[in-house]
């Protein structure tokens, strides 16, 4: 049985999307913290939603990056936990929370598809709100129509945003890999990469994956 929820409306989006806040760019940082800070003081949650692979927990850890510098203020749960955690007690889980200032619920989609993980979810979100913690939280599907919002979501004081868009820096980007990983990129690496258009940031990373991995066997002497 699948949890109830509400379809978003595309007249409502705020988009900010997974190329706007890679880049260098202390404009355009200083703009998601002001984003950051004033919707974390007036809300109790953060959604963001995103369509597969286009950058909607980078966008969660980007918000929690700049609203503080302190991992010991954090609790990220990924969404290949939802099943071990939600067999805990709702009270005691909720206590060991009130360590952190942020908790973050990385793909809660799983937990939303099955009904007593759901439960679990509304009842947390309920006793985080009532002692005053704040929530951030992704939720990713494969198609927009998809996306969803929680009701235990609706209910709380909540800002929804949206990473739905394909990228279209795959220059920046794959130069932004290229940079994290400390190897020298060049003209014939952006032709090979580029050469085939990304559906979406993970497949574009992958791309770039494959070309550092096959670099590293030709290193190696392997064909």
């Amino acid at each position: 049985m699948r949890a109830q929820s509400k379809n978003i409306k595309y007249a409502q989006l705020t988009q900010h999307n997974f190329e706007d806040y890679v880049f260098e760019d202390e404009t355009i940082k200083d703009q998601l913290l002001t984003i950051a800070k004033e919707k974390m003081e007036k809300q109790d949650t953060i959604l963001i939603m995103s369509t597969e692979g286009n950058g909607g927990t980078f966008l969660m850890r980007s918000f929690l990056n700049l609203l503080t510098d302190k991992e010991k203020e954090v609790l990220l749960i990924g969404g290949d936990n939802y099943y071990k955690i939600t067999n805990s007690n709702v009270e005691d889980y909720v206590a060991f929370c009130m360590q952190y200032k942020f908790i973050a619920f990385d793909n809660i989609e799983v937990a939303c598809a099955v009904q007593d993980q759901y439960n679990w979810l509304k009842l947390v979100f309920e006793l985080l709100k009532k002692n005053g913690v704040k929530t951030l939280a992704t939720y990713t599907k494969m198609d927009y129509p998809d996306l969803k919002v929680p009701r235990f979501i609706q209910e709380n004081r909540h800002e929804i945003f949206y990473s739905l868009n394909r990228p279209t820096k795959y220059v920046e980007l794959i130069k932004i890999f290229f940079k994290e990983i400390g190897e020298n990129y060049s003209d014939k690496i952006m032709l090979e990469i580029t050469s085939n258009p990304a559906s979406n940031i993970r497949v574009l990373t992958n791309s770039c994956y494959t070309y550092h991995a096959r670099k590293l066997l030709k290193y190696n002497g392997c064909k």
